[in-house]
């Protein structure tokens, strides 16, 4: 832990940058492996699954713009507490 820090990581970034490769790991895993297999199995079926999975798209993007406002509310609170 003490090589760490004289090189200057902190433990939050290594945190960070594990789950990142997780999820860059889990996208590839369902890119290269689950899809494949997915559409193997359901064949001709596959595109009305996605016509099906795009009815959540406005969810997703309304839950995007929350989040987004959640972090554009926030940025200035955490500048004026390390002022």
């Amino acid at each position: 832990m003490g090589s760490t820090r004289r090189m200057g990581f902190r433990p939050g970034w290594i945190t960070a940058l594990s789950i990142f490769a997780a999820v860059v790991v889990l996208w590839l895993a369902w890119a290269l492996v689950a899809a494949p297999l997915l559409a193997s199995h359901f064949g001709d079926k596959v595109a009305a699954l996605g016509q099906t999975g795009d009815i959540f798209g406005g969810a997703s993007a309304f839950f995007s713009a929350l989040a987004f406002a959640g972090v554009a509310l926030r940025l200035p609170t955490a500048r004026a507490t390390r002022s």
